[in-house]
């Protein structure tokens, strides 16, 4: 008796639809990326990474603030971050995001959460031009990224200061499209740099161990900052009002050009910082006693205001506690006026009454 089973037209559909997506997921799984990403302290498996700790960068710090808009209580506990040594890994030189040769993301080097950059458009190495990278072999290789100035002057650049200055010969990476505030920054300082492709590998490379903390200014990073520009910050002015434009950008509301016009008529100051290197943006804003703008990169520039300043965010019903928080651990004196919620708009001269009060 034959044992061969006859396949009925219903098992041949059962066969294609389980069989060819399983074989697709093998191919796809082969040549495109996954989803996969491995922590190299406090994880939960052993990972083959070839990595020591070094310096230490911070010990464990929390705090916590009032948030302004619903009056309740919120922190962030940050664990002891520590100079990280890996090798043989890949780098993408824009966002400073590490991966190992397996193109595991490295949850350490990034300040986004992994479940984020799974998530967003955040491209991975391609593994099947892996050959065609350009590959670093000697040297103590650190990166200044590329990200939004935000991200870059708050979260990027005080770990790229540390580890410039306790690193025996740093050589550093910088990807070749790099916007003009990371290549004025270095050449002001007159520190050489490698341009370099998107994705390279690495023999030995250096970051500053964190976790998911955008948003969250560490307060060791700000103390970073402020030591590097002692030497350039202004004695504060009073009565000097600097309104930072966003016309132009995609932040910027309909109203804003109606918005300056009648805050120049009340003696503001109005600076537009998008092509401004970091320096003169230090220069010039340190030395307000009120800086106010529409929520976006600019007002990062609060960070070089003297303590007891004012800082004034305009924002629409998008709420982002960024600048609040930085405004806590500043010192600052923090108001947000939402010129758009759910119930309505204020006018152009409404919000100039707010931003007049609490001005004075």
């Amino acid at each position: 008796m034959s044992r061969i089973k006859k396949i009925s037209h219903l098992d041949q559909l059962y066969f294609i639809d389980s069989f060819f997506p399983l074989i697709l997921n093998l191919l796809f799984s082969r040549f495109i990326n996954k989803n996969k990403s491995v922590r190299l302290v406090g994880g939960e498996k052993i990972v083959s990474l070839d990595f020591n700790l070094k310096n230490l960068y911070s010990n464990f710090i929390s705090y916590s603030y009032i948030d302004a808009r619903d009056q309740r209580e919120i922190g962030k506990a940050f664990p002891q971050q520590n100079i990280i040594e890996v090798r043989n890994v890949r780098l993408d030189s824009k966002s400073g995001v590490v991966y190992s040769n397996k193109n595991e993301y490295i949850v350490d080097s990034s300040a986004w959460s992994s479940d984020y950059l799974i998530r967003s458009s955040q491209i991975k190495p391609p593994r099947f031009l892996n050959f065609r990278m350009d590959h670093f072999n000697e040297g103590n290789y650190i990166c200044l990224s590329s990200n939004g100035f935000y991200h870059w002057l708050i979260e990027d650049l005080p770990h790229f200061i540390f580890l410039y200055q306790n690193l025996e010969e740093p050589k550093i990476i910088v990807f070749k499209n790099a916007p003009s505030y990371v290549l004025t920054l270095l050449e002001k300082l007159e520190i050489t740099y490698i341009k370099a492709p998107r994705f390279v590998t690495l023999s030995r490379y250096y970051f500053i161990g964190r976790e998911d903390s955008v948003g969250w200014p560490h307060p060791k990073d700000l103390d970073i900052l402020k030591s590097f520009a002692k030497d350039t910050v202004k004695a504060k002015i009073e009565g000097k009002k600097i309104y930072i434009s966003r016309i132009g950008s995609s932040r910027s509301p309909k109203f804003e050009p109606e918005l300056i016009g009648e805050l120049r008529n009340k003696g503001w100051i109005i600076i537009d910082t998008t092509f401004m290197p970091l320096t003169s943006q230090i220069e010039e804003l340190s030395s307000a006693s009120v800086l106010a703008g529409v929520h976006g990169a600019g007002l990062s520039g609060i960070t070089w205001l003297e303590s007891g300043s004012k800082v004034i965010e305009l924002s629409n019903n998008r709420l982002v506690r960024c600048y609040e928080r930085l405004a806590f651990l500043l010192n600052l004196k923090y108001q947000q006026i939402e010129y758009e919620s759910r119930e309505k708009a204020l006018t152009v001269s409404e919000i100039v009454s707010k931003m007049e009060n609490f001005s004075s």
